[in-house]
């Protein structure tokens, strides 16, 4: 044995390290559960706010695909209202309750306001109400806007994977929302990354994403950035840029995304996305 190299179990794992991994998960699920608690809490607040005008607070995102990274996820809340929407008092109450809520162990609240009739009866561009988004360096809000084209996925991760903390049950509060609908989004932003595949900052939200539209035009199904990540590997292990996007995912800042990686992933992703059409 060489010095300093690990004792080896007969599987050739090492002794412990199953222990500190279960501990590990251990310690997320209970993160993940904390966050959770925070998110039913902000639910709770809105709903003393809106009182009926509330038909549903939806939970989706990476607390309901069973993902949640404490410090990297954010918690995705949707408020589903009634028909009249928000006044101009419940959108402030909104945002302050936003603004104050506990977070768990999440890095930001993304919170939407969508009508029923919106919601209900999805559009290609559906109207929202209020869109508010708390991170560390403050709180960011958008007024209404009468025609949202990226909403039209929200509404359907939301549908498909979605939990109604509060109202209605999730499949009652949003329509059905054509797959083609989300795919024809979905190529927009690869032509527009496309454009910006040197911008460093992004590249890893880029790259992992592309991979999530891969995988929901071939499969049919929502997942996490990281398990996009690892089924497009699979598919195509040449894909070297979703390497370095998981690495630095997993923290190793060190590691470099250049554009011809992102590049690379995003053409790959139009050719085989388009190709179905």
């Amino acid at each position: 044995m060489l010095q300093g190299e690990p004792t080896r179990t007969a599987d050739g794992g090492v002794p412990g390290s199953e222990t500190r991994l279960r501990e590990d998960d251990d310690l997320m699920d209970d993160k993940a559960r904390q966050t959770e608690t925070a998110a039913g809490g902000l639910a709770r607040t809105c709903a003393a706010i809106l009182g009926p005008n509330l038909y549903a607070a939806v939970l989706h995102g990476s607390l309901t695909l069973g993902d949640f990274e404490p410090g990297r996820n954010d918690i995705d809340l949707m408020l589903v209202t009634g028909p009249d929407g928000l006044s101009a008092t419940d959108r402030d109450h909104i945002v302050d309750a936003v603004d104050n809520a506990r977070v768990g162990a999440a890095k930001a609240v993304d919170l939407i306001v969508v009508t029923s009739t919106a919601a209900g009866r999805p559009s290609r561009a559906p109207a929202s109400e209020l869109e508010v988004a708390r991170y560390s360096d403050g709180i960011h809000v958008e007024s209404a806007k009468a025609a949202n084209e990226d909403l039209v996925v929200e509404l359907s991760m939301a549908r498909t994977s979605g939990r109604s903390l509060i109202g209605i049950p999730v499949d009652r509060a949003i329509g059905q929302v054509p797959a083609r609908w989300v795919k024809d989004r979905g190529l927009f932003w690869l032509g527009r990354w496309l454009t910006l595949a040197d911008d460093a900052e992004h590249a890893e939200l880029m790259v992992l994403t592309a991979c999530r539209i891969w995988h929901f035009d071939t499969e049919g199904t929502y997942c996490s950035k990281p398990q996009a990540g690892q089924w497009a590997l699979a598919r195509d292990p040449s894909l070297s840029g979703i390497t370095r996007a998981l690495r630095q995912r997993r923290g190793d800042r060190d590691t470099i995304i250049s554009a011809d990686d992102v590049t690379h992933v995003l053409l790959t992703v139009l050719d085989d996305v388009g190709a179905r059409d």
